[in-house]
């Protein structure tokens, strides 16, 4: 990598740490990070729960976190203020769900019940004259405890649009299409 520091690690699975070399896994990368190797460790969750379950481990210098319109649970599970108080910094992935919140006419099949929920947003986006990501961006932009988004792109244009319509004028977007259905806001359980 040519590099002679890591910015941060991001521990994959909570459950790495919980197992009979967690303790080493860990003590490992806090001896890269004292040698001045890596300047933060964090973790990357799926759930509130996972959070809990390394707390009394270890406090993270950075969480990774699924969060957008329709998935509000680290919002919801009092996390968010939790990590502020420690000064972890919170990254959020997931914003547009695998695409699933800005695609108008995605390919994955989901059962009709999702899809209410799903068009429940679209529609409130539509009638309010904005974008699906715009939605998106905009409703994780709005919580100020987060301090940085992670989003996927194909090509030059489609990063050139998240950064454009990142950069527009602030707009609230509504907390009610929050829903904890986990078969449709976590990826891993789609078929």
């Amino acid at each position: 990598m040519k590099i002679k520091k890591i910015y941060g690690v991001l521990i994959h699975n909570y459950k790495d740490l919980l197992g009979k070399h967690g303790k080493n896994y860990l003590l490992s990368l806090q001896e890269l990070k004292r040698k001045n190797m890596i300047k933060k460790i964090g973790i990357s969750v799926y759930e509130p729960q996972e959070i809990k379950k390394i707390w009394h481990l270890w406090k993270p210098d950075i969480i990774q976190v699924p969060f957008n319109p329709i998935d509000n649970r680290m919002l919801d599970s009092g996390w968010f203020n939790i990590l502020k108080k420690f000064k972890v910094k919170i990254y959020v992935r997931s914003i547009f769900l695998q695409g699933l919140l800005i695609n108008e006419n995605s390919s994955f099949k989901i059962n009709k019940n999702y899809k209410i929920i799903l068009n429940k947003y679209k529609n409130w986006c539509s009638r309010n004259n904005i974008s699906l990501m715009q939605g998106c961006l905009h409703f994780v932009k709005q919580f100020k405890k987060i301090d940085y988004l992670i989003v996927g792109f194909n090509n030059y244009n489609q990063l050139k649009e998240i950064i454009d319509v990142f950069k527009k004028k602030q707009i609230t977007i509504p907390r009610k299409f929050s829903t904890n259905k986990i078969n449709l806001i976590d990826p891993r359980k789609w078929n």
